[in-house]
């Protein structure tokens, strides 16, 4: 696994968040930095399953990689991609952007183990430690 932005983390998995002072649910994705139109790569090889447009999360593409492991991108200004395609590691299909219900741009990447969702962080630090 690759990160599919290189920039300034602002959230991190699990973190616990606040609307208007009222605690909310723990935050259950990971969410990147940056510029409107900076591009974003996939982290590995995979088949797109949904690329489309909602109303809370934006712009979103969802890639299978096999095995029950997903990963969604949210917030895109724009995408290259559309349902059927196959993305290789490190392919450029998408931009960051600030579409949906957000404060401003940025990636809200989330990925999902046979249906549940865990810690991007820790698919990209087992990459690195198997190198």
């Amino acid at each position: 696994f690759i990160t599919p932005v290189n920039a300034v983390i602002t959230s991190r998995f699990g973190k616990r968040r606040f609307i208007n002072g009222n605690p909310r649910s723990p935050h259950m994705g990971l969410d990147i930095r940056g510029a409107v139109g900076t591009p974003i790569v996939a982290p590995k090889r995979g088949r797109v399953v949904l690329a489309e447009s909602h109303f809370y999360s934006g712009n979103i593409v969802i890639i299978d990689h096999g095995g029950g492991l997903f990963t969604s991108f949210s917030h895109l200004d724009s995408f290259k991609v559309k349902v059927g395609d196959i993305v290789d590691q490190g392919q450029e299909f998408a931009f960051v952007g600030s579409t949906g219900r957000v404060t401003g741009p940025h990636l809200h990447w989330v990925v999902y183990l046979n249906g549940n969702r865990i810690n991007p962080e820790l698919l990209v630090e087992l990459e690195l430690a198997q190198d």
